[in-house]
C-alpha cells in the first residue's frame, strides 16, 4: 500500500462517494440508523485514493443516504453544505497497490471483527448493566430478549424435553405480531420493552 501524504479527514457529500462494485457484507441499515441517533456519526469511511472508490463504511454511507432522502435531520458528525447537502468525514491518503489489494482490505475490515466472537461472561455483565438504565440499549445492535437470552440461557441438550423443563419452570403466554416491514418491527419491539416485556424480533 503506497501513501505518499499523511492521512487526514474531508469532508465529502454523500452523493460524490462511489461504492466499491463488489461488497459482500451485508448491513442492518435500521439499527445502523439508530446508532446514528444516538451517538452520532463518529468513524469515517474509508475511500481508495488509487480507485476513488469506497472501501469501508458502505452500511453507513446507505443508512446516511435513507436518512437524508426521508428528510430526517443529520446525526452528529454529518455537516450540512451550502447547498443543503449531506456531508460526511472520510479517511484519504491511503492508495492501496492495486483493486485486489483494496478488495482484501474491505474483507479483512469485516471480517477481523467477527473471529473469535465475545467473551460471553463480560458480554453479559456489561450489557447487564446497560440494560438497567431506562432506553440505554438504543442503538447498540442487542435487543432487550438477546440481552436477557445473555444473562440466563436456556440450556437443553441431548434428549431433554424441552416443554418439560419450561412446564416445570412455568407457562410462556405468547403473542405473534406479524409487521409490515423491518422497521414497524423494531419500533414495536422498542415499545415493548419499554413497558417491561420480553420481545424478540423473528424474520421468516
Amino acid at each position: 500500500m503506497k501513501q505518499k501524504e499523511d492521512i487526514r479527514v474531508e469532508y465529502m457529500t454523500l452523493t460524490s462517494i462511489n461504492k466499491w462494485p463488489r461488497n459482500p457484507k451485508d448491513h442492518d441499515l435500521h439499527e445502523i440508523q439508530k446508532s446514528f441517533n444516538r451517538f452520532g456519526f463518529i468513524t469515517p469511511v474509508l475511500v481508495d485514493d488509487g480507485t476513488g472508490q469506497l472501501v469501508a463504511g458502505h452500511g453507513r454511507l446507505d443508512a446516511l443516504k435513507i436518512m437524508e432522502s426521508s428528510g430526517k435531520n443529520p446525526p452528529r458528525g454529518v455537516k450540512v453544505d451550502s447547498e443543503g447537502n449531506w456531508t460526511l468525514p472520510v479517511l484519504r491518503g491511503v492508495k492501496f497497490d492495486n483493486p485486489t489489494e483494496a478488495e482484501a482490505f474491505l474483507i479483512a475490515d469485516n471480517r477481523l471483527t467477527e473471529i473469535r466472537g465475545w467473551d460471553q461472561d463480560v458480554l453479559a455483565e456489561m450489557l447487564g448493566e446497560i440494560a438497567e438504565i431506562d432506553g440505554a440499549i438504543e442503538g447498540i445492535g442487542f435487543d432487550y430478549a438477546e440481552i436477557m437470552d445473555l444473562l440466563h440461557p436456556k440450556k437443553i441438550a441431548g434428549n431433554i424435553d424441552g416443554s418439560k423443563i419450561a412446564a416445570e419452570a412455568g407457562s410462556n403466554y405468547l403473542v405473534v405480531i406479524v409487521c409490515e416491514d423491518e422497521e414497524q418491527q423494531s419500533d414495536l419491539i422498542e415499545r415493548f420493552m419499554a413497558e417491561g416485556l420480553q420481545c424478540k424480533g423473528v424474520v421468516e
